[in-house]
Order: structure tokens, then sequence, then C-alpha cells
């Protein structure tokens, strides 16, 4: 895990160093509202670890961070946790409300971690989290996401538990307004 912030800027292709996350962190998903940078969920080692990084034998755990980011100030501020910690999710932005996707709760690693199709929203201008939406058809983490027109498309993943290994090529659109997915 780790809690470096980069700036790019692909005119002059140069990196500037930012200020770092306040925690250390692996797999969360990220995503912006307005003129801020919200970092939500991931695996982190447990507090007092000696680790340098999170491995299949060593302990590790998801999480429900939610940092949130001011590019004008450079300056990181925690919010209120995520209900469902996770890390491989999926995030979308519609309306202004941010919604974390699926994922992998227990673990980081999908041999270890049980996936979840738990779609949770969350409204950083109230900072408050919504009551569980419409769960996602196929349950499964580490999956692409884009949102167009308003609606929250996932495609692909993986899956895993102790009868089945599987991936995925199926799509489907969550649309936030109906709470329906298609």
């Amino acid at each position: 895990p780790i809690n470096n912030a980069w700036e790019y800027d692909p005119a002059a292709d140069t990196w500037k160093a930012l200020a770092p996350m306040p925690s250390k962190r692996g797999s969360p998903v990220a995503a912006a509202v307005g003129d801020k940078i919200y970092v939500i969920g991931g695996v982190s080692l447990p507090p007092g670890s000696t680790d340098i990084a999170v491995s299949p034998t060593t302990p590790h755990a998801s999480v429900g961070t939610v940092e949130e980011y001011d590019p004008e100030s450079n300056t990181w501020r925690e919010r209120s946790p995520m209900p469902t910690p996770r890390n491989h999710a999926a995030i979308g932005v519609v309306n202004g409300k941010i919604y974390v996707i699926g994922g992998r709760v227990g673990a980081a690693f999908i041999a270890l971690a049980s996936d979840t199709s738990v779609v949770e929203e969350y409204d950083p201008a109230t900072d408050k989290w919504s009551a569980t939406r419409a769960r996602m058809p196929t349950t499964r983490s580490a999956l692409g996401y884009a949102v167009i027109n308003g609606r929250i498309y996932v495609a692909g993943g993986e899956f895993q538990d102790p009868h089945m290994m599987a991936t995925f090529r199926s799509v489907e659109a969550y649309d936030p307004s109906s709470n329906t997915w298609s």
C-alpha cells in the first residue's frame, strides 16, 4: 500500500509530487466531483504492521476509508467511511453523487476474498452514504467501468468461490435515477 499522490501535466509531459494521502492503500477507486477528488476503499495493512507489502500470506484487510483531495490547497481530509469496506470495485459519478459498485471484501486477493454485488451511494455535499441501492446483477470484482449519459456501465471482472473461478465478458448498466440495472 502507498499514499503517494501525483499530478501529471500532459502539455509539458511532466509529473509533480503532491501532498501524500493520509492513509496508505492499494486498489482503491477514485472519482472527481466538482473541484475535489475522492479516493475510496482499498486494502491496507493492520495498524502497527511492519510489512511493506500486501501478500496472500500476510495479514491485510479491505478498508472503507474515504479521503477528499483539494487540488487548490494541496490538502487532504478524511470523510465518512464507506459502509461496506472493499477493494477492486467500480466507481461512477452521476448528478454529483458517487456510486461504488461491487468489488472484493475481506482481502485483496481473489482466492482469499469474497466478491460483492453491493452498490452504495455517497453524497459529497452532505458527507453521507445512502441506504444500499439495487445490487449489481453479476457479483464480481476487478471490473472495467465508465459513465455515459447518466448511466454507470460495468464490464468484465472476475469471481471466485470454493466452487467456481470465473471471468466475465458481460456488460451491465446501472441507472441511478431509477435505481435499476439493465
